[in-house]
């Protein structure tokens, strides 16, 4: 079998970096199964040239050798507004999140506010096929087999409309937002016929379950219910089971603890300083514009959201040592590790490969979760296991601390503190075999 395929030559002529042009590979027997049409492969072959059939014209051809399928995006399909913003993926791990973050920007809420709640909605954006591997760190054998592995996020502020003005916007950077009009979550039984709920009609999107002060008893326990089994369970004594496909964002005061604090993966409190009526008026009184277009940032998250990634063993091992590190550290102190923390860890670590654009999930990816993760905790619990400070906004004058290299330096300054913290209260810890 003869194929044209599509070549990325490195240019500098392209914003993309690439230029695109074609090439004839020959494919035989076997080979033949690797080759889907649109797909990204990476070939080894011998080159050679061929006549024409007319036998006036020579031309090159390849002769496959071998043909590996390639996991990852297309430089040039990145959103032009994103390709500058990603070209830092080069030399850093870590800046890419967060000047995505800081780009967008909820109207009416100053630039720089909010930072770390926008990196986990960002992430919480980022959509996971379903996990079916028993093998795998993000498959959860006490759930719906086939549920959508999402981070379900509790923002605790003493505000709704904030809370619900900056959840709202960002919801809508997903495919899917939430429907008007739903009065049921799950959904109900009338007879033999099933009216779905909120959480059907936004599968592979966000359900913005409000303001969680105002759902009833009843309503609670049902959303609980949904995020402890990522099940949606519709009925009573005859009942149906869905898997629950979609992430799901709510809001409370902070004066209350989480009604539900197992359920969540997630539980984020707005630092005091927001809590300022003075502060709050000027932030509504400003009128501010995203630096990036959502029609961008969408088909990004969209890009990001196709890769299939793995875990190298250091991210897991890393991952494994802070939980078992910190459950140590925290036992009995009365702010214990959440259920599912290792679960949710992974999920944070494996969308911000995505975000990446990588489909190998790495150290660097690791530390990224626990430093967030961490930041949620010392949020409510106002405790960290490694003595993190809190860094909740960027304020005028702070970018370079949070988008330009010395973010760099601080997340390898915490990826130091963090083994050390590891290999204090894990015995025989090492991040790889090397070590």
């Amino acid at each position: 079998m003869s194929i044209s395929i599509q070549l990325l030559i490195k240019s500098g002529k392209e914003p993309s970096g690439y230029v695109d042009c074609t090439h004839d590979v020959i494919v035989r027997d076997e080979l033949m199964h690797q080759v889907i049409l649109g797909s990204r492969i990476a070939i080894v072959g011998l080159e050679y040239t061929k006549l024409n059939y007319s036998g006036s014209t020579k031309r090159k051809v390849l002769e496959a050798v071998n043909i590996e399928q390639i996991n990852s995006p297309l430089p040039h399909l990145i959103p032009r507004s994103i390709r500058d913003i990603y070209s830092v993926r080069e030399t850093s791990p870590w800046q890419l999140l967060s000047l995505l973050s800081f780009c967008i920007t909820p109207p009416s809420v100053p630039q720089g506010s909010y930072h770390t709640l926008k990196q986990l909605l960002l992430l919480s954006l980022v959509k996971t096929p379903p996990i079916q591997d028993p093998s795998s760190p993000l498959y959860l054998a006490t759930v719906h087999p086939q549920h959508t592995p999402s981070l379900n996020i509790l923002l605790q502020s003493p505000d709704s409309l904030l809370s619900s003005r900056v959840l709202t916007v960002m919801s809508q950077l997903a495919d899917v937002q939430e429907v008007k009009g739903m009065n049921t979550l799950c959904g109900i039984r009338e007879g033999n016929t099933l009216h779905a709920g909120l959480f059907s009609f936004v599968s592979g999107g966000v359900a913005m379950v409000g303001d969680m002060d105002l759902l009833k008893k009843e309503e609670k326990a049902i959303l609980s219910s949904t995020l402890q089994n990522r099940a949606i369970i519709i009925g009573k004594k005859k009942t149906e089971i869905f898997p629950l496909k979609c992430a799901v964002w709510g809001y409370q005061s902070e004066t209350k603890k989480p009604s539900t604090p197992c359920s969540w993966d997630l539980v984020y409190k707005v630092p005091g300083e927001c809590n300022n009526l003075a502060v709050l008026e000027n932030i509504l009184e400003e009128t501010t514009e995203s630096l990036l277009p959502d029609i961008d940032v969408k088909a990004y998250i969209a890009l990001a959201s196709t890769i299939t990634v793995r875990f190298e063993d250091s991210c897991t091992k890393l991952l494994a040592g802070y939980c078992q590190a910190a459950k140590s550290v925290r036992y009995g102190s009365g702010c214990e590790l959440p259920p599912h923390s290792y679960y949710t860890l992974h999920l944070l670590a494996g969308n911000h490969a995505r975000i990446n654009l990588r489909d190998i999930v790495l150290d660097v990816d690791a530390v990224a979760a626990i430093k967030l993760y961490e930041e949620c905790l010392l949020s409510y619990q106002h405790y960290s296991s490694v003595d993190l400070k809190p860094s909740p906004h960027i304020n005028p004058g702070e970018e370079d601390e949070y988008l330009g290299d010395r973010v760099d330096s601080t997340m390898e300054e915490f990826y130091s503190k963090l083994v050390q913290f590891c290999t204090t209260h894990v015995a025989g810890f090492t991040v790889s075999n090397e070590d």
